[in-house]
């Protein structure tokens, strides 16, 4: 069970003497204590076991938003998601490989920044893993990075 919240801000970007109230950017904060409320965000000095599981929960949260936020905050399906960096990089994927299909967010698009090219994100592929070898990190791995950038939209 990982139930998910979300705490929505709206902060304007027009800070001239006379601002438009109509532009602003929404940030919109997912929580889950489970995956998220740790000592530290990536499990220094070694990686949290779940990476895998808890930044494809922040991925799918970060779709889900705009849809499950209360209508007082009316995001509709033209929205652009800023994935930053390979802890998003699943984003991308999901926008297109789920929501896209079913015809939703179709005018949505999707902004994939990387932030550090030395660490794409690798996790060991689960349809590859051969339990006889000696070393398991010796696993052939596939990175979210590389999956960020195939379906950057």
């Amino acid at each position: 069970n990982h139930p998910v919240h979300y705490t929505h801000q709206w902060v304007p970007t027009d800070l001239s003497e006379t601002p438009n109230p109509i532009m602003g950017v929404d940030r919109v904060f997912v929580q889950n204590a489970n995956a998220f409320e740790r000592a530290g965000m990536y499990g220094d000095p070694h990686e949290y076991f779940d990476n895998l599981c808890r930044f494809s929960l922040l991925c799918w949260a970060a779709v889900e938003a705009p849809l499950m936020l209360p209508p007082d905050d009316p995001f509709g399906e033209e929205v652009i998601f800023i994935a930053n960096d390979w802890q998003t990089a699943l984003l991308p994927m999901i926008l297109a490989s789920h929501y896209r299909r079913w015809r939703v967010f179709e005018p949505a698009r999707c902004l994939f920044t990387i932030h550090n090219m030395g660490y794409p994100g690798n996790f060991p592929n689960p349809q590859m893993y051969n339990y006889d070898i000696e070393n398991p990190r010796d696993t052939p791995k596939w990175s979210f990075m590389d999956l960020g950038l195939a379906d950057n939209l």
